[in-house]
């Protein structure tokens, strides 16, 4: 009988810095709201002053999410002159 290593891991947890890392940019209060609405992860709380987000989790919901607007905005910006071209309503 084999048994993955993965099964006698312990879980993965993720801090509130490493949430920035990982591009999540919302406050604490942010979170804590979110949580309450069932639209983040629900942290655990691993101390008293503690606590993290299991690392599977804050990764599914960030699949979940669409792409960034700044990278659509970068996609659409093309060199030809037309709206943001300050001389082009000029003639």
């Amino acid at each position: 009988m084999t048994t993955s290593s993965q099964e006698h891991d312990s879980p993965v947890y993720i801090t509130y810095p490493e949430l920035l890392g990982l591009g999540i940019r919302y406050s604490r209060k942010h979170l804590l709201a979110l949580q309450r609405d069932g639209k983040f992860p629900q942290a655990r709380q691993l101390s008293a002053n503690r606590i993290a987000w299991l690392r599977s989790e804050v990764l599914d919901y960030l699949n979940t999410r669409p792409v960034s607007r700044a990278a659509l905005v970068k996609e659409k910006r093309s060199p030809s002159a037309g709206i943001g071209d300050p001389g082009a309503s000029e003639q």
